[in-house]
């Protein structure tokens, strides 16, 4: 009985901690967008938002990407989509890495209309 509990225990904080790491790109990459919406905003003012909401959260390594690849916030379109890709590592940002299985990285893409 012990070894189904400790093993349910640990499940539990390990999936937890994926589902904060997830919250986490999720909010910022919506922080991101909030900033995408403004009308001085450019792609270093969306990417710093977006870090800035990472730092908050303590989560390290993240990549922070803008598609189109190349696109240029101040001179997009009004009505254009813009994607707001953030991917974190999961190793370092969770504890518990190995006690199951779990994905190396964790991705979120949000699209926001310029």
């Amino acid at each position: 009985c012990l070894p189904v509990i400790v093993l349910v225990l640990f499940g539990s904080i390990q999936a937890c901690n994926l589902i904060y790491l997830k919250y986490g790109t999720v909010s910022a990459a919506y922080e991101g967008a909030l900033e995408l919406s403004k009308s001085n905003a450019t792609n270093s003012s969306v990417e710093a938002r977006v870090q800035q909401v990472l730092d908050a959260q303590s989560i390290t390594g993240a990549t922070i990407t803008i598609e189109p690849v190349g696109t240029n916030i101040a001179q997009a379109a009004a009505g254009s989509n813009i994607t707001i890709v953030v991917d974190a590592p999961v190793s370092g940002n969770i504890s518990l890495i190995n006690f199951f299985p779990s994905p190396s990285n964790i991705e979120t893409r949000l699209v926001a209309t310029r």
